[in-house]
């Protein structure tokens, strides 16, 4: 099988470059709305040529969604970058990034720093763009005023007659609080005012910790509710370092007063009892989306002010844009019109689900909009009456085996949707009378968040991980009979976690040989390539960027146009790959 697929591949090697490049737009997630990324041109298999771009801003979280291209061969990249999010525009055919016009350094879409997870889409002119505001709303993130007694916190000692005063000092990078008497018995509440958006979601960034403590607490409060957006055990000695986001059922339009509340004791044989406190960081979230000339790189708002984060990928069908959020306990689903004519920014239909949509992308049919949610949902409202919640869901299951959190897009072939679900399965489901029927699954062994591609031979591949550091590629085969309703796993690729959607090329007519393509999410993350023998299941590496210039974490997967494949990683390096016979 190597030698006959090593001859294959300096064939079509030589071929790609004789013809040239064609492009062939990549318009989405997974190439189009079917969210089923098989390749149509001539990817790379073989030797191969790599060229490396350093993004204009570089650095910070980098690249986290796949790439999209236009029928012209240019690539747009998402980047978090230094103080701004930026969308970059390269040129696949030079091999060079676009520094003029609206172009030059890329257009700042966001003025913030963050993880941007929502891949954008291409449509007639133009490109949309989903991205996440994480607006900081305290200052003196580090308490040093406390320190310097300039008062950037409001300071209110809850004991009476203002018995066991709190004492800030700087001690080992912390802000360290102690109790001037014994034993300890500090009660005091520090607080801010900022202007908020109801609806809008929020999030804590918390560092702190406790040392010789009897009983101590770490709790949150906005306004006048009872119920902490976060409580922290002081006194388990453990260091905390919180990072989630929280309740926004208590935040109003205007003024706010953020609370936090602090109730630390020891006793008389304490030697040294204090509080430690690092950072606290509290963000208002909310989402927009907008589109850009591809052009002109001209901006025009379609969507803004949505709560929470929006990181599911952009689908557009019929001149309807499909988009889901995230945040702490619920989320909704929007459908916004984008027909020509349309006076924007629109207000978007809303889809109540109640649970998150994360990396949750939809396929849309003629008639239903498919997207999984957290908790094992699926959902499938009407394109035409979309805010009907009411007999169009439910929990993903079969026998006494239920979905978790589904956060892959739904991949739709041939009347089957296909997805994964992170507690390690694979789901398809029959929707040839548009409600979903369970058909079969299949158990990966591992969690995925991959979402799946199919294989004109009939071959299922997805990805999965196991925290950073170990995972798999898959390749399954439905049932054979009605009377079976599992799926055959064949491990194909092993030893680095795939949290990325796989691509694939059948160069074979629907048969024998299918390349596929995907990221690995380690420490030394890089693209590859396989060829799998979908009759024995063997696979052999045709490729990969292991050691190329800072080769890193690699969340997303590939795009593909004409004779090359193109990524981006964590360290805002660009990759594109395209055949060299004579490497």
């Amino acid at each position: 099988m190597k030698k006959i697929s090593r001859i294959l591949a300096i064939i079509l090697a030589l071929v790609m470059v004789l013809s040239g490049s064609v492009f062939a737009a990549w318009v989405s997630f997974q190439k189009n709305a079917n969210n089923n990324g098989v390749i149509d041109g001539n990817p790379p298999i073989g030797r191969v040529k790599v060229t490396s771009l350093q993004l204009p801003s570089g650095g910070y979280v980098g690249v986290d969604v796949p790439p999209v291209v236009d029928s012209n061969g240019y690539a747009y990249v998402l980047e978090s970058a230094q103080g701004s999010t930026r969308l970059v525009k390269v040129d696949l055919a030079n091999k060079s990034i676009v520094n003029t016009g609206a172009w030059n350094g890329g257009i700042v879409v966001r003025d913030v720093s963050a993880f941007q997870l929502s891949t954008p889409v291409i449509n007639e002119d133009y490109i949309y763009v989903a991205t996440t505001d994480f607006a900081q709303q305290n200052v003196d993130e580090a308490f040093q005023t406390l320190v310097s007694g300039t008062s950037a916190w409001t300071l209110t000692n809850n004991n009476s007659n203002n018995a066991h005063p709190p004492v800030f000092n700087q001690a080992d990078g912390f802000v360290k609080v102690t109790d001037s008497q014994t034993p300890m018995g500090l009660n005091f509440t520090l607080s801010q005012t900022f202007t908020g958006v109801s609806g809008d979601n929020l999030r804590i960034e918390c560092t702190a910790l406790g040392s010789e403590l009897s009983s101590g607490t770490l709790k949150v409060y906005l306004n006048a509710s009872t119920t902490p957006l976060i409580n922290l055990d002081l006194s388990a000695q453990v260091g905390y370092a919180v990072n989630q986001s929280v309740s926004n059922s208590a935040l109003v339009n205007g003024t706010n007063t953020l609370k936090i509340e602090i109730i630390a004791s020891a006793d008389s044989s304490a030697t040294d009892p204090y509080v430690y406190l690092g950072t606290f960081r509290f963000f208002e979230e909310n989402g927009a989306v907008a589109r850009y000339d591809l052009s002109s790189g001209a901006k025009e708002v379609i969507v803004n002010g949505i709560p929470g984060q929006l990181n599911t990928p952009l689908t557009i069908k019929s001149n309807k844009l499909y988009f889901g959020s995230y945040y702490a306990g619920g989320g909704k689903y929007y459908q916004a019109n984008i027909a020509s004519g349309t006076t924007f920014p629109v207000t978007p239909v809303e889809f109540n689900s109640g649970k998150s949509h994360y990396w949750a992308g939809a396929y849309v049919s003629s008639s239903n909009a498919y997207f999984g949610g957290f908790d094992g949902m699926l959902y499938y409202p009407s394109v035409s009456s979309f805010s009907t919640v009411t007999g169009h869901s439910l929990t993903v299951s079969y026998g006494n085996i239920t979905a978790t959190d589904i956060c892959s897009s739904i991949c739709y072939k041939d009347y089957k949707i296909y997805f994964t679900s992170k507690n390690g399965y694979l789901w398809c489901y029959d929707i040839t009378n548009d409600t979903p029927v369970f058909s079969w699954y299949a158990d990966l062994g591992a969690p995925s968040t991959s979402t799946p591609v199919v294989s004109p031979n009939g071959t299922v591949y997805v990805g999965t991980y196991n925290g950073f550091t170990n995972g798999s590629v898959v390749a399954v085969t439905a049932p054979a009979s009605k009377d079976n309703v599992v799926g055959t796993v064949h491990t194909v690729f092993s030893g680095k976690p795939v949290q990325s959607s796989v691509i694939l090329k059948n160069y074979s007519n629907n048969t024998g040989t299918d390349y596929i393509y995907f990221t690995t999410n380690s420490s030394d993350g890089a693209g590859y390539c396989y060829c799998v023998n979908t009759s024995t299941f063997n696979s052999t590496l045709e490729w990969n960027t292991v050691g190329k210039p800072n080769s890193t974490y690699t969340l997303q997967g590939m795009a593909a146009d004409g004779n090359c494949v193109v990524f981006g990683n964590d360290n805002s390096m660009f990759y594109i790959v395209v055949a060299d016979p004579t490497a």
